[in-house]
């Protein structure tokens, strides 16, 4: 039906909020496109590659990129709202809920934010990069880290309840339902960690034998 040119490679998923296609590039342009028509809204520079996709709630929208910053953006002209620096990327996709932005870095930490204002509530530390965009419920977090550990966290103030070991590199995101996160390691297999018992309570692999 369309095609729109971003004059660079496209790293990240766009989002579509209301009509509107909300897109980042390698190049640093980050894109509001009417998704009927293909036609440019707007679209703004910022100094590096978005690194996550995007993430749009209420009138901002939420991403990170390789200069270490996460931004927060308006959806109605793309105005800088505020942003926050790291000891690293923001490589996952930022999590909106209640008011709060809940976003993984590689710095090994997840960070929590007021959305509107973009002051830091807590951030918590795990043991090695976070890649994966966390799960987020009423009650609790779940982050799991690089090297495939899983977190239960507070949501109010990031401490620590519980960790489950799964034992292989972790980059896709927790699947939460229940008391139960799924997990895709890189061992090609499914993880299904009890997070009351904290144990893994059965795993599946798809790899081809």
């Amino acid at each position: 039906m369309w095609e729109f040119e971003t004059s660079n490679k496209i790293w990240t998923a766009p989002v579509l909020d209301n009509g509107v296609i909300y897109a980042g590039n390698y190049g640093g342009n980050v894109y509001a496109i009417a998704a009927e028509t293909g036609r440019e809204i707007w679209s703004i520079k910022i100094p590096s590659a978005v690194a996550s996709s995007l993430a749009v709630k209420d009138q901002l929208i939420y991403f990170g990129t390789f200069d270490r910053y996460l931004y927060a953006i308006d959806k109605a002209d793309g105005q800088e709202k505020w942003k926050y620096s790291a000891g690293n990327w923001f490589w996952a996709t930022p999590v909106v809920s209640d008011g709060m932005v809940y976003a993984a870095c590689l710095d090994m930490k997840v960070y929590a934010f007021d959305a509107v204002s973009g002051k830091e509530v807590w951030q918590f530390t795990g043991d090695s990069q976070m890649v994966s965009t966390p799960a987020v419920t009423e009650k609790y977090i779940y982050a799991v880290s690089e090297k495939g550990i899983l977190y239960k966290l507070d949501v109010t103030d990031g401490k620590m309840i519980s960790s489950v070991p799964v034992g292989f590199t972790v980059y896709g995101n927790p699947y939460v339902e229940g008391d139960m996160v799924y997990i895709y390691a890189r061992d090609h297999t499914v993880y299904a960690v009890d997070m009351v018992k904290n144990s893994i309570t059965w795993n599946f692999s798809s790899a081809i034998k």
